[in-house]
């Protein structure tokens, strides 16, 4: 906002359109995107629980590609 104010003419056109894309993101942020979580059923338990098992995965291909490595597979 500040440089929309005191930015002069020259920077007129690119701060306005900077100061209404920082307006209309945080709208669609705070109203827009949480509404759509909910309608879609977001469940943070379930986000969780998938990000357990990727976590799991990622450590159990480490441990696959050291074994790997020292060749003891």
């Amino acid at each position: 906002a500040t440089l929309l104010f005191f930015g002069g003419e020259i920077i007129y056109g690119f701060s306005f359109t900077l100061f209404i894309g920082i307006i209309v993101g945080t709208y669609s942020s705070i109203f827009i995107a949480a509404t759509l979580l909910v309608q879609l059923k977001f469940s943070v338990a379930d986000f969780r629980a998938k990000e357990a098992e990727k976590l799991k995965s990622k450590k159990e291909k480490e441990k696959l590609r050291a074994m790997y490595e020292q060749g003891t597979v």
